[in-house]
């Protein structure tokens, strides 16, 4: 199972942990077929899930379902309520 990223408490993050962080939210686990499973950062808890996380996520599980000859070309999305941090992304 993909462990949730740790976020430093206090202080500025570096540019090194900011790119841990992202390649731990990026590290999708596979379920099944064509279905995954992403996390949220630990730290902080917002309540909500930024967009352009749950788009990130959804473009690397995409990209897992394909021979990788095949690129995006286009991604559009719309959020029409926002997501539980608390709950992983399918």
């Amino acid at each position: 199972m993909a462990q949730a990223p740790v976020h430093p408490q206090g202080g500025s993050t570096t540019p090194e942990t900011a790119q841990s962080i992202l390649q731990q939210i990026l590290n999708l686990e596979q379920i099944d077929t064509n279905l995954f499973r992403g996390v949220s950062p630990a730290r902080p808890r917002w309540g909500r899930i930024y967009g352009g996380q749950t788009v990130s996520q959804s473009l690397v599980a995409a990209g897992k379902t394909v021979p990788p000859e095949f690129l995006v070309h286009s991604l559009h999305s719309y959020f029409l309520y926002p997501g539980d941090d608390n709950i992983p992304i399918l």
